[in-house]
């Protein structure tokens, strides 16, 4: 369970400052803003003729990762349950015992119950994404799983472009989605940090033999549940990125059409 801590702590911390890697060049396809080498190598191997076509594929890669997130963080959800579940079986008999395990066993029931709706919108996502890049699961599985040293989601390390009177109006649109999305993004950052100091105090207490390990693993649930709401909002900004940078591509290359002619 410590070891799981740690590696759910490393998770949000990832999510609390995700950022993508350099930009390249302006010749770059626009999806390089993200400087990730998975989407790079997804890319290259994907089946995408068409911009409309990039530009799924990509919202695709996002939210296949950002299923493989909430599942990680679903499940450690359910095993932490279980672990209260197991406490409250070793205390002493009586009402007050009957009444907790009434509880958490309805507790238990829901948390699976979103875990497998979790886990069964990763794997169509995952269905999805090899449908939409012609790339079969094997190859993909291993470009969206998490992995030490990589961000936890793609991101873009960048400061949301200021709104301008020249922009054309569709373009408009996405970035104020862009721009409240960020904002989204940074509140979620806010609570999970608060949610981590709140879940340290109590691991601190119980070191100390002033906590018990059940209350420990109340914070630890509060603490997984403000970081599966990061991820939310940390894959729609990816997602808002995405649809901002390929639209601001397309009319780039259209302009300099327009230009040439």
């Amino acid at each position: 369970m410590r070891t799981m801590r740690a590696r759910l702590l490393a998770l949000s911390l990832a999510l609390l400052g995700a950022a993508g890697a350099a930009h390249g060049s302006s010749s770059a396809p626009w999806w390089s803003a993200f400087g990730d080498r998975q989407l790079d190598t997804l890319m290259r191997a994907a089946n995408a003729a068409t911009p409309a076509a990039e530009q799924a594929v990509v919202e695709g890669y996002v939210e296949a990762r950002l299923g493989q997130v909430r599942a990680l963080l679903a499940t450690t959800l359910v095993r932490t349950a279980h672990r209260q579940q197991a406490l409250l079986m070793d205390a002493p008999a009586g009402e007050r015992r009957n009444a907790a395990l009434a509880e958490i066993a309805h507790r238990i029931e829901a948390i699976e119950a979103t875990a497998e709706a979790i886990t069964g919108e990763r794997d169509e996502g995952l269905a999805e994404l090899a449908r939409l890049s012609g790339v079969g699961l094997p190859r993909l599985q291993p470009l969206v799983a998490p992995a030490e040293g990589r961000a936890l989601l793609p991101s873009v390390d960048a400061p949301v472009p200021q709104a301008s009177a020249m922009i054309r109006t569709d373009l408009a649109g996405r970035l104020r989605d862009l721009a409240a999305s960020a904002r989204r993004v940074e509140r979620a950052q806010q609570l999970v940090q608060t949610r981590r100091v709140e879940m340290q105090a109590h691991q601190a207490r119980q070191q100390l033999g002033a906590e018990d390990e059940f209350g420990t693993l109340e914070a630890y649930q509060q603490f997984l549940v403000e970081t599966d709401r990061l991820a939310l909002a940390s894959g729609q900004l990816a997602l808002a990125w995405a649809q901002w940078l390929h639209g601001s591509s397309v009319r780039s290359v259209a302009t300099a059409a327009a230009g040439v002619e």
